[in-house]
């Protein structure tokens, strides 16, 4: 067999693994739907894929690792722009705090919008060994995605600084760290995840004002309490244009098909 004939034979493969893998996350983004409560084995995620169980192992080697990434589809008009433009240098916001909590309210909105995957992809990562769960081990920690357009907002970007230690090192303030903004999108899957009461309040708003309260002030340097709590009270202003938003995406396009 020739270098071209296996060159192509390659990239077929890598094309059928592609289709595979995306049927996969479609059909598990078609099962969760907009329900609240409902989870779903592999077997019958596979079922709905149409492929083999087999398969679906070879794809992912948890049912953790189907969510993320049915997860990481269903928030990508919210997290990639902000990815993207980073990438290509087109992301210079004029107010990186409004930037943050609009963000962190349309990932609340965007989760909750299917809130039985939210929930099960939560709960599923306790299904997965301990040595797996990490970044070291190749498996994304629980809202990576989520924390990744957060890490874009507040990296070397004034006023998000922190100073290391008791202040500051050698006369610098040194950017937000990955670990906080991941702490910080997890415990905003966990919100929605808990929150058992949702005709007391928009669910979305709750979460993102409760992470938001812990996720400013450790990443806002000097900052007084009144101007955090200002700061969050700027969701009420926000929350109608990311509404708008919403509700023009979900008229234009059915969410399992972003």
């Amino acid at each position: 067999m020739t270098e071209e004939e296996m060159t192509a034979r390659q990239r077929a493969a890598e094309t059928k693994r592609r289709r595979t893998r995306q049927m996969i996350v479609l059909a598990t983004l078609d099962l969760y739907g907009d329900a609240d409560e409902a989870d779903y084995t592999r077997e019958q995620i596979a079922e709905a894929a149409d492929v083999s169980v087999a398969t679906l192992y070879n794809h992912f080697a948890y049912k953790y690792d189907i969510l993320q990434a049915a997860h990481e589809r269903l928030l990508a008009p919210v997290t990639q722009p902000i990815i993207r433009g980073q990438e290509d240098g087109t992301y210079n916001p004029s107010d990186p705090v409004e930037d943050l909590i609009r963000y962190t309210y349309a990932a609340a909105k965007m989760s909750n919008s299917c809130r039985a995957l939210t929930i099960a992809l939560v709960d599923s990562r306790y299904a997965v060994p301990t040595r797996d769960r990490y970044f070291n081990r190749g498996y994304r920690d629980v809202g990576s995605h989520i924390a990744e357009g957060m890490g874009v907002i507040t990296f070397n970007r004034a006023p998000f600084y922190r100073a290391e230690g008791n202040g500051f090192r050698d006369g610098y303030l040194h950017a937000v760290s990955s670990t906080t903004t991941a702490y910080h999108a997890r415990a905003l899957l966990e919100e929605l995840r808990d929150f058992q009461y949702p005709d007391k309040g928009d669910t979305a708003e709750r979460a993102a004002k409760t992470v938001l309260a812990e996720l400013l002030p450790a990443t806002l340097v000097g900052s007084e309490a009144h101007f955090i709590e200002d700061a969050i009270s700027r969701i009420e202003s926000v929350r109608p244009k990311i509404d708008e938003w919403y509700e023009k995406l979900k008229q234009r396009e059915d969410l399992v098909s972003w």
